[in-house]
Parts: C-alpha cells; sequence; structure tokens
C-alpha cells in the first residue's frame, strides 16, 4: 500500500461511506493507527505538531482528521513561504526597495504558524497569491481580446434587429409558391395572431420574438435583404449564423474577462483578511525602507538637478504606496513625509538657481538662458505642486535672486539680474 493510502481509506471508513462501520470498526481502527504512523513518519513533521497549542492529542488515532488537515498545511509551508517571499520582493521591487532574504524571515514564522492554528485558510494560499499576481496580466491580456470584439459591442443592437429581419425573411419564404414569392402568404403571416406566428418563427415559445419577426418584415425590409443578400436561403442562414457566433464570441470574451476581475477581487478579499498575511510587518519594513531612500536622495552626491530627480522617484513611489491594493502606507505617517519630501524638492530648486547664477555667462541672454533652460524643462510637478505651482515657486525663488543681485555693487551682478528678470518673464509667458 503507498505511503498515504491507509490515511485515505480511514477518512472513508470513518464517513461510512457504503461500509458496515459497525462490523468494520477493528480495520477502521487499524487504518487510522496506520495511517497516523505513516503522518507521522513524516520528516519534520513530529516537531510542527509539537508547537500545537493541542499537540498532546494529537498523537491519538482518534484525531486523524486534524492531524491530516495540520500534515496537508505543514506539506505546504515551504511552497507558500517561497512563494510569499517572491511576492513582497516585487512589491519592494515596485516601490525602487530592495527586501533581502534575512529581512523577510518574518515571513516564514508567519506561515508556519497560520499552518499550526489555522491549517483551512493555509490550504489554498499559494493559489491565492499566484491569482492575485498572476491575473492583472491575464486581464491586461484579456482587454485586447475584448477590442477585437469592440465593432459588435458597438454594433450589437443593430445586430440584434438585422438577425431578426434575416429570420423573418427566412420564415417568410415557407409561403412561397413555385418561384415567386406569395403575397398573400406574407400578408397573412404580418397579420397572424401570436399562435399562428410561433409556430412558423425561432423561439416559438417567445412571444415578443414573433412579434419582433413579424412587425420588421414590409416591402421595404424585404426589398432590403433581397439587394443586400439575395435570395439564395444559404446566404441567409449563413449570415445569421455569423451574427449569432460574432456575439457568441463577444459574450464569451466578457464573461471571461468578468471571472478574472471577480477571482482578482476574491484573492485580494483573502489576502487582506486579518492575520492570513503579515501585511503589517511589511508594510513598516517598506515604510521605513521608503524614509531611508528619501534621506539617501537628499545626500546623494551631486548637482541639485540630480538629487530633484531621486527625490521625484521618492515621490512616484510614495504615490504607488499610498494607491497600493495592500494599502501598503497604511499606519504611515503620510503628511510629515510629504511635507519633508515638499521641502527637500524645494530646497534643490532653490539651490539649483543659486548653482546655474553661479556658472552663468552674461555676455547674450542666450548664453545666459542655457543654465536655467534644461533645469526648467524637466520640472512638470513639484513633489505635490503640479506643473502651475511649481513654475509659480521657481519664479517666486528667481524674483528673490533678483532683489539680491540688485543689491549688489558688482557690474556683474546687475547683469545677472537683468538677464534673470528677461528669464522670467519668458517662463511667466510660457516661452522657455
Amino acid at each position: 500500500m503507498k505511503k498515504g493510502d491507509a490515511f485515505d481509506m480511514a477518512r472513508k471508513m470513518n464517513t461510512g461511506d457504503s461500509l458496515d462501520v459497525t462490523a468494520e470498526a477493528p480495520v477502521a481502527e487499524k487504518n487510522n493507527e496506520q495511517a497516523l504512523d505513516e503522518l507521522m513518519d513524516t520528516p519534520g513533521f513530529a516537531e510542527f505538531l509539537a508547537k500545537h497549542p493541542e499537540a498532546g492529542e494529537l498523537s491519538e488515532a482518534e484525531n486523524l482528521d486534524r492531524v491530516g488537515n495540520l500534515h496537508e498545511a505543514f506539506g505546504k509551508v515551504k511552497e507558500t513561504n517561497k512563494e510569499l517571499n517572491s511576492f513582497f520582493k516585487d512589491q519592494a521591487k515596485d516601490l525602487g526597495l530592495e527586501l533581502s532574504e534575512d529581512e523577510l524571515k518574518f515571513v516564514g514564522e508567519h506561515i508556519e504558524n497560520l499552518a499550526i492554528n489555522n491549517p483551512e485558510e493555509m490550504a489554498g494560499l499559494t493559489e491565492t497569491i499566484k491569482t492575485y499576481r498572476e491575473t492583472p496580466a491575464k486581464i491586461k491580456a484579456q482587454t485586447a481580446e475584448l477590442s477585437k470584439h469592440m465593432e459588435t459591442f458597438n454594433n450589437y443592437g443593430d445586430l440584434v434587429v438585422e438577425k431578426a429581419k434575416l429570420e423573418g425573411y427566412a420564415n417568410l419564404t415557407k409561403f412561397e409558391k413555385g418561384k415567386v414569392m406569395g403575397w398573400i402568404g406574407a400578408v397573412e403571416l404580418f397579420f397572424a395572431d401570436n399562435n399562428t406566428v410561433r409556430g412558423t418563427v425561432p423561439n416559438k415559445d417567445d412571444k415578443m420574438a414573433a412579434f419582433v419577426h413579424r412587425a420588421a418584415l414590409n416591402k421595404e425590409t424585404i426589398n432590403e435583404i433581397r439587394d443586400k443578400y439575395g435570395l439564395k436561403p444559404e446566404q441567409i442562414k449563413e449570415r445569421i449564423e455569423k451574427i449569432e457566433a460574432d456575439i457568441e464570441q463577444a459574450r464569451g470574451a466578457m464573461g471571461k474577462m468578468d471571472q478574472l476581475q471577480e477571482g482578482l477581487t476574491s484573492a485580494k478579499g483573502k489576502m487582506m483578511a486579518e492575520n492570513v498575511l503579515p501585511l503589517g510587518q511589511v508594510r513598516e519594513l517598506l515604510q521605513q525602507k521608503l524614509s531611508e531612500k528619501m534621506a539617501g536622495a537628499a545626500l546623494k552626491e551631486g548637482s541639485p538637478d540630480d538629487r530633484l530627480k531621486e527625490l521625484s522617484k521618492v515621490q512616484e513611489y510614495f504615490d504607488q504606496m499610498a494607491n497600493s491594493d495592500l494599502d501598503l502606507s497604511a499606519g504611515f505617517d503620510s503628511g510629515d513625509f510629504q511635507k519633508r519630501v515638499d521641502d527637500l524638492m524645494e530646497l534643490q530648486v532653490t539651490d539649483g538657481i543659486s548653482k546655474a547664477l553661479e556658472s552663468a555667462k552674461t555676455d547674450t541672454l542666450t548664453n545666459f538662458e542655457k543654465g536655467f533652460k534644461k533645469y526648467l524643462d524637466g520640472l512638470e510637478k513639484l513633489g505635490t505642486k503640479d506643473k502651475e505651482e511649481a513654475q509659480r515657486f521657481v519664479v517666486e525663488q528667481m524674483f528673490e535672486k533678483i532683489g539680491e543681485l540688485n543689491k549688489s555693487t558688482e557690474k556683474s551682478d546687475k547683469a545677472k539680474a537683468i538677464l534673470l528678470r528677461r528669464v522670467v518673464a519668458k517662463i511667466q509667458a510660457n516661452k522657455i
């Protein structure tokens, strides 16, 4: 007997399925004992059970089902830990951060505790994580697939009407006599009561469908169908089948999209459930690392422009964190963090203007502008400031510098004040 077979057989016997439980009780008891021994023979399983709050009761055969559930969860600990570590590393990578195996050591401990205390929740966790990770790409691909059916979606009403006309026409031809259309039959069909019509159209139990077919058939409609498709029944049939296939494929594509979105929502709900994942510890770790990244960006060697670019990335990562499905910014003092980012970015702008003035040439306006143009062109936003607010801040800082330069007795400073004023004028006119 293969390992695990005794456990499966014992479980079946315990349910009484197709068995005389009373007669077979000694056999069932023997199989329970054998199955329990097989489970306990799994390397590391006894040490795992020892952490259970009711460990002393788990060596009895009467607890086979409980031990079996725990064994199943135990078998998934390594795989789930590996999947979850990879998942959290990807979350960090999306934020421009890195998490090491050592930093994620607590994840393995959490998974093992989950397997001990909630083996049922643990059983499907690996698949839940995979669903959450893989579904967004599938939704993206399905969105592309849906776009192939946009013509059907956009023309759905027209297609339904066209199909009704074609089916009505196909049924009208049943009144033909020889090669001549029987107009008496057409009139009879048009004015017939529902009982008569239901016998001559598809969906014969649907009175509304019968009415649509009858009302759609007038001389103009018949001539339209003749002109477009001719009188050959096979052409009418092919067009009806094509419309049905297009609608069916479009509905199928939409149905698959609905399934994917429902699956993603369900996976997210399971992952966000209390104590299923160690999200609190992960959030704290990522928030700490993002704060360190901000400090590193502010102290980065190079120009103010270089530091501004790094801080802009921090701002981008912070925005992603705040909008994360896993609520990665929960518990974070977001207001304080944002203020520090804003202050540091504004400081780089002020320093950048000062540096540009120090090296600026005053022989021509064109040469003078070169020190500011590259820096200002990339300033689409500044922390929480949008483009217009960022531009206004830059102008304010330049006016302060103009005031300082005008107080100087140096001829070169006076020239810089004049030229900088022209730069400000161009910025205000959006010409730089």
